[in-house]
């Protein structure tokens, strides 16, 4: 008997798996105007849970994420007349799949993670391929943007797959398969190619949360060695990326290009051997950590634009934060701000979000959701003990003070399945209580989906 409860534990594990995982496939591949579609799977997502039982989640995330999903579509009803119109009505899966996660048991919790960085290795592979035909054929040198849509989305999401990829191997997770350790120069190679300054900003964000850790737990002396590989490793990642740019940007020869995939395909498969390498002569690894700063050089070289980009984002923040006072409680409206900028007299500045996720809440939905934003961006960073975990919120969290990622429902996802662990330090609900939220969140989404579907 109890091997029969185990196997089909096993099995329900699995099937929430790939229910989750094939979500996050459709939400990644299929495109960011097909809503329907999403409202549909959000659906789906729903009757999942609605067929469990009583499940322990964390409180401290769970409950200010429904909050916020509760005045972001009060927010767009007071604006619209309806809670479908903007970007409120399908952010209504962060809730569920934050509580169909919690389901899962550690082993499927890490087999989520594992499928969530291969996903993100095919979207680097297929981003560079994109990239290479692009040079080839059409002679374009744009910012890779990928299956994300653009380049500051796109890099944010390998910069997460990032950090997921390093704790899996830091916790030797992935012994006996070879081909595991060609993902990382894929990560980096894509996400050189996406010159994404924010994502930069990002990753070096949560690898100064990775040394303050390493000081802490090590010593100083120890710190630089273990920093210095993994700098050093990310330097000649994001260098090959470079490299690749500026022979597309600069001198444009198709046959270059080959010799410069054949290269990388030589690097890529010995890998593993150069990090042997590294590990084992620490002293090397420090020296080639150097290379960062060259890399960096090399990015205000190429990007020179991006000083007067961050002066832009921060007259976009003072002009957010100027429509607090016309509604603290539910803001002006999910997607009105753009609307309104356009009238005022400040710069015009052509965008849908603020590139701060935290003001941009605060203006269109209200300084309540505004606040469950800072309890779950805290809870998720200070609950993760995994030492790449923490830092990878760290980074995602830093970009959406600069960015918006927050309001792509593909990158948002992703940062939930590659770092949430709903049930570490949960409390349990009932059956009653869970079939009730799923319940809920089942008929927005099938509102959502009629509405969607009337208006097209």
């Amino acid at each position: 008997m109890d091997k029969l409860k185990h196997l089909l534990k096993e099995v329900k594990n699995q099937y929430i798996v790939a229910c989750l995982f094939l979500t996050i496939c459709i939400f990644v591949l299929g495109g960011t105007g097909k809503m329907a579609i999403f409202c549909a799977l959000g659906i789906m997502l729903c009757v999942v849970g609605f067929m469990q039982g009583a499940v322990a989640v964390d409180l401290w995330v769970l409950l200010p994420l429904m909050i916020y999903n509760l005045f972001s579509l009060i927010s767009a009803y007071l604006a619209h007349g309806n809670i479908a119109e903007g970007f409120t009505s399908i952010q209504a899966a962060f809730s569920v799949i934050y509580l169909l996660m919690a389901y899962l048991d550690k082993d499927g919790i890490c087999l989520l993670r594992k499928l969530c960085i291969i996903l993100t290795a095919f979207v680097a592979l297929a981003g560079i391929g994109e990239f290479v035909c692009d040079a080839a054929l059409l002679h374009s040198s744009a910012r890779l943007g990928g299956v994300i849509g653009n380049p500051n989305g796109m890099g944010i999401f390998l910069v997460l797959g990032w950090f997921s990829y390093m704790n899996d191997i830091s916790e030797e997770k992935a012994s006996g398969m070879r081909w595991w350790n060609c993902i990382e120069p894929l990560l980096l190679i894509a996400l050189a190619l996406t010159l994404s300054m924010g994502s930069f900003a990002a990753m070096a964000v949560g690898i100064v949360v990775i040394i303050i850790a390493d000081i802490r737990k090590f010593g100083v002396k120890k710190a630089v060695g273990r920093s210095g590989c993994l700098l050093a490793r990310m330097s000649i990642g994001l260098g090959l990326g470079i490299l690749l740019y500026l022979a597309v940007s600069r001198v444009g020869k198709t046959w270059l290009y080959v010799c410069l995939l054949l290269y990388f395909a030589a690097v890529i498969v010995k890998w593993e051997k150069m990090g042997r390498f590294l590990a084992e002569y620490r002293a090397i690894a420090v020296g080639l950590s150097v290379l960062s700063l060259l890399f960096a050089a090399m990015l205000i070289v190429i990007r020179p634009s991006f000083t007067a980009t961050f002066a832009e984002r921060l007259e976009m923040m003072k002009n957010g934060v100027r429509y607090f006072k016309m509604n603290p409680i539910f803001g002006i409206g999910p997607s009105n701000w753009r609307q309104l900028n356009l009238y005022d007299s400040d710069i015009y500045f052509n965008v849908n979000h603020i590139h701060n996720a935290l003001i941009h809440v605060g203006t269109e939905l209200g300084l309540v959701a505004m606040a469950m934003m800072v309890i779950v961006a805290v809870r998720c960073l200070i609950k993760d003990k995994r030492l790449y975990g923490r830092a990878g919120w760290g980074a995602f969290l830093f970009h959406n003070m600069v960015d918006a990622a927050f309001f792509n429902i593909k990158i948002t996802s992703m940062a939930i399945m590659s770092g949430g662990d709903p049930s570490q330090g949960g409390r349990r609900l009932n059956s009653v209580t869970t079939k009730i939220i799923f319940g809920v969140f089942a008929m927005i989404f099938a509102y959502n989906f009629y509405w969607y579907v009337q208006m097209t």
